[in-house]
């Protein structure tokens, strides 16, 4: 019997590849896992700091959350897969960057990226 878990189909993607925001102002970011009922972990990092953001695990054991974030975090489950938003209320210089969503099952991982910039002018 083969175990072995792949991520050949479905998606992991962001709402935006831009997200331009201003000083002050509010944001959410979505990151959407489609079509991968094996997943077994989803983590948000910051590619600027190499900090991670939130991480959740699908295990037998159910599902374990990490937020390591001071921005508010929602998960909403699909079938399968999930949609992690994070919900900035007030944008500061430490939140531009490049922001990364890893899949990972077993040893394999898909990634997807995204920009938090400054509108022109702020």
């Amino acid at each position: 019997m083969n175990c072995t878990l792949y991520l050949t189909s479905g998606d992991v993607s962001f709402g935006q590849t831009e997200y331009p925001v201003d000083i002050g102002s509010a944001v959410n970011i979505t990151c959407a896992v489609t079509n991968y009922p094996a997943w077994q972990n989803v983590r948000l990092i910051s590619l600027d700091t190499n900090a991670t953001i939130y991480s959740i695990r699908n295990s037998t054991s159910g599902v374990q959350t990490q937020p390591t974030s001071v921005h508010e975090v929602s998960i909403a489950y699909t079938d399968g897969g999930l949609a992690m938003t994070m919900h900035i209320s007030s944008i500061t210089c430490l939140d531009i960057g490049t922001l990364q969503c890893i899949i990972s099952a077993g040893d394999q991982e898909k990634s997807s990226t995204t920009s938090v910039t400054l509108n022109e002018g702020t």
